[in-house]
C-alpha cells in the first residue's frame, strides 16, 4: 500500500474548516541545557494535551516542547528582549537543526546592541521517536540500538513503527501550537505586534505562512507577529493565486475535500503510510543515520559505513544518499561497504555537497582528500542540468581506491567539526532530526498551496492570506540551493530577496560566520529585524 501514497497524497488538494481552540496550555516548565559563548540554551514544555479524538499516544506528546536562545546576561522575562523570533524547522528536520543560524542570529543582535531571543518550535511528532540511542552521545552504541537489537540501559528499540495517531499531525496542529506558544508565553499583545518575528526553514517557513494566514476565532495568525522570515522557504499560503479563485474553490469542495478526507482515513487505517516510510533516502531509518553519522566523526577509521551497507533494512534506503554508480545502487558493491573512511569521511560522505546525492541534504563542508571519479548515479553532476535541483550544483565525487584510507579535507562554508556537534545535541524528544515528519503534514501542505479551502477537512481557516501579504517579510534564500531550480522558474521570489551566495539548502542554517566575522544570513535577519524594532 506505500506504493501509493503520493499518488493518493497529490490526487487529495484539498483542504477544511475548523477554527482552532482557545489555548488551553498549563505553566510551562523549563530545563537550561547549556552556556556556550554567552548564549543560554533551554528545553521549554509547555503541557498542551492533544485533543481527545488523536486516538493514544505517548504522554509526552501533551507537551508542545521548543527550544529557546537567549543571551545568558539578558533579561529572563522574554517579553523584556528587544525581539523574539519563532521558527519552524525544515522537513524531517528537528529543533536543533537551526542551533547554528540561531546562534549567528544572536550574536549579530548583540554586535548591534539589541539582546534578542530565538525558539526552536518543531512539529509535535517527533514526540513519538524513541531518541534513547541518539542520547547515548556514541554512535556505535547508538547504531546497535536501532539496527542490531542491541539495549541501551536495559531498554531495546521496538523498531520504526510509527504510531497511528500520526495521522492527525497536520498543519492544523502546528498552527494551533504555535498560536498557544506565542499567546501563552508572550501574553502581551503589544509585544507580538512589535517585537515577535515569525519565520522558518525551507517547509518550516511554508508552515509558518500557513499560521499567518490562519483565523484564529475571527484573528489572523499574522497579528501575532511583527513581521515573518523564510530561509530558503517562501512566506507564502498561496503560490499561483488559486486559494482565492471561486472556480477553484467550488472544484475543491466537490471534488478535493472528497480526495482529502479519504487520504486521512488511509493514513488513520493504516493503508497509508503515515510517515515516509520505506522512501529511500527519507525513511525513518535512513533520516536517523544522519545523527549517527555526526556522532561517529572524527580522524579515525569507523566502520559504520561497512555495518550501514550489510544491514538489510538500512542499506537500500540510505543507500541512494552514498551510490556512485547504478551496478552500486543496486547490489551495493564496490561503494559503501568497501570503502575505508575515517568517521569525517563518513559524515563528509552523506552530507557534503561533493559528495552526497540528495540535495535537500547537502551542506558545504569540504571534500574526500583521496583518489575520486565522478559520480554517475542518478546522474552526473550538472551545475544548471535538468536534475541540479534534486543534485545539488557541485561536482559530487566517489573514492575510487579500497586500500586508501579516506579522510576529509575541511572547505566550504560549514564547519564539518560544528555540524558534527549539532548532530549530536539530543534534549528528551528534541533532537536534530525528526524521522517522524508526518504524511499528513505533508498532504496538508500539498492541498494549501494547490490552493484548495473547502470545508471538508482542517484547511478551511487558511482566511488571512491579504493580511499575510501586508505584513513585512524576509526572503533568504541560498543561491546554490535547491530552491532556485524552482522559485525563479515559478516567479515566487520577491524583489528584495536576499540571496547567501554559493549556500545550499542546508547551508542557510548551518553556514558558519567567517574569518571577517558576517554570515551573511544572520546579517540579513539582523538588519531586517534592526529596521523594524521600535524605540525602547
Amino acid at each position: 500500500m506505500r506504493g501509493v501514497l503520493l499518488p493518493v497524497l497529490v490526487g487529495a488538494l484539498i483542504a477544511g474548516t475548523a477554527v482552532i481552540a482557545t489555548a488551553r496550555a498549563e505553566a510551562a516548565d523549563a530545563e537550561i541545557l547549556s552556556v556556550i559563548d554567552g548564549i543560554e540554551v533551554s528545553h521549554v514544555r509547555l503541557h498542551d494535551p492533544l485533543p481527545a479524538s488523536t486516538g493514544p499516544h505517548p504522554a509526552a506528546c501533551d507537551d508542545i516542547e521548543y527550544l529557546r536562545y537567549r543571551l545568558a546576561d539578558g533579561p529572563d522575562d522574554p517579553q523584556r528582549a528587544d525581539a523574539v523570533l519563532v521558527a519552524q524547522p525544515a522537513a524531517f528536520m528537528g529543533a536543533f537543526s537551526m542551533d547554528r543560524v540561531a546562534r549567528n542570529v544572536l550574536t549579530e543582535m548583540r554586535g548591534r546592541g539589541e539582546h534578542s531571543e530565538w525558539w526552536s518550535l518543531p512539529q509535535r511528532s517527533g514526540c513519538a521517536f524513541d531518541t534513547t540511542g541518539l542520547a547515548t552521545g556514541d554512535a556505535d552504541a547508538a547504531f546497535g540500538y536501532y539496527y542490531e537489537g542491541a539495549e541501551v540501559d536495559g531498554r531495546r528499540f521496538d523498531g520504526f513503527h510509527p504510531p497511528a495517531f500520526l495521522a492527525d499531525i497536520g498543519l492544523k496542529q502546528m498552527a494551533h501550537d504555535e498560536y498557544t506558544v506565542l499567546t501563552t508565553r508572550l501574553p502581551s499583545a503589544e509585544f507580538r505586534s512589535s517585537r515577535v518575528f515569525c519565520g522558518g526553514h525551507a517547509d518550516g517557513a511554508l508552515a509558518t505562512a500557513a499560521f499567518g494566514a490562519w483565523d484564529f476565532d475571527g484573528s489572523p495568525g499574522s497579528s501575532l507577529c511583527a513581521g515573518f522570515f523564510g530561509l530558503d522557504g517562501l512566506i507564502n499560503t498561496d503560490w499561483l493565486g488559486m486559494g482565492s479563485n471561486p472556480l477553484v474553490q467550488l472544484a475543491s469542495g466537490a471534488i478535493g475535500g472528497r480526495g482529502y478526507l479519504a487520504a486521512v482515513q488511509a493514513m488513520r487505517s493504516g493503508a497509508a503510510p503515515v510517515t515516509f516510510a520505506g522512501i529511500p533516502g527519507v525513511a525513518a531509518q535512513a533520516v536517523t543515520m544522519l545523527p549517527i553519522a555526526g556522532l561517529g566523526a572524527g580522524p579515525g577509521e569507523t566502520d559504520l559505513n561497512r555495518r550501514m551497507a550489510s544491514n538489510a533494512a538500512l542499506a537500500s534506503l540510505a543507500r541512494p544518499l552514498y551510490a556512485g554508480s547504478y551496478p552500486e545502487m543496486l547490489t551495493g558493491a564496490g561503494g559503501l561497504g568497501d570503502d575505508r573512511l575515517t568517521g569525517d569521511a563518513f559524515l563528509g560522505a552523506l552530507f557534503g555537497n561533493t559528495s552526497a546525492n540528495l540535495s535537500i541534504l547537502q551542506t558545504s563542508i569540504g571534500d574526500f582528500d583521496g583518489p575520486v571519479a565522478p559520480k554517475t548515479f542518478p546522474l552526473p553532476s550538472r551545475a544548471n542540468g535538468p536534475a541540479s535541483g534534486l543534485l545539488g550544483t557541485a561536482a559530487r565525487m566517489t573514492p575510487t581506491d579500497p586500500n586508501h584510507l579516506y579522510g576529509w579535507r575541511s572547505g566550504g562554508t560549514v564547519d564539518i567539526h560544528d555540524l558534527s556537534r549539532q548532530l549530536g545535541l539530543v534534549s528528551g524528544d528534541l533532537a536534530y532530526v525528526n524521522p517522524y515528519y508526518t504524511t499528513r503534514f505533508f498532504l496538508d501542505l500539498l492541498a494549501a498551496f494547490g490552493g484548495d479551502r473547502s470545508p471538508a477537512a482542517d484547511l478551511g481557516s487558511l482566511r488571512y492570506e491579504a493580511e499575510l501579504r501586508s505584513k513585512p517579510t524576509l526572503t533568504v534564500i541560498g543561491d546554490a540551493s535547491l530552491q532556485m531550480d524552482l522559485y525563479p522558474k515559478l516567479g515566487l521570489l520577491p524583489a528584495d530577496t536576499v540571496y547567501a551566495h554559493g549556500y545550499t539548502h542546508q547551508d542557510v542554517v548551518t553556514g558558519a560566520t567567517p574569518d571577517d566575522g558576517t554570515e551573511p544570513v544572520a546579517a540579513a535577519v539582523a538588519t531586517f529585524l534592526t529596521a523594524r524594532l521600535p524605540a525602547r
